[in-house]
């Protein structure tokens, strides 16, 4: 007795070019533009703990330089030197911090960032 086949699902693109002996699309054959500096203000929801590995995610495919700012619940939830080993930058909690060469921080991050 033979086994009723499977249902064929109609193929993607790029399933569909290597089958035809194409070429699958690369990020190369469409880059995507990234943000240079970007700065990424942290709440205290429950997903803060994540941020670290999306600061890492952010590095690797969307911007060249993110800074973090956490509230002061987000920092309870997640250790700034964790964010601040993954951006590679110091990381302001609150707005009330200084850094060095940073005075003004909710002035001085904001002009410097493309994107927030």
């Amino acid at each position: 007795m033979r086994l009723p086949r499977a249902p064929r699902f109609p193929l993607s693109s790029a399933r569909r070019a290597v089958d035809e002996g194409g070429s699958v699309p690369t990020e190369a054959s469409h880059p995507v533009p990234k943000a240079r500096r970007l700065l990424l203000c942290v709440a205290g929801g429950f997903q803060a703990y994540a941020v670290p590995g999306f600061v890492l995610a952010l590095l690797r495919h969307a911007a060249d330089d993110v800074q973090v700012v956490l509230s002061r619940a987000a920092a309870r939830l997640v250790q700034p030197y964790a964010v601040e080993v993954a951006s590679r930058h110091p990381v302001f909690v609150e707005l009330d911090d200084t850094g060095p060469d940073v005075y003004v921080p909710h002035i001085e991050l904001a002009r410097s960032a493309e994107l927030v």
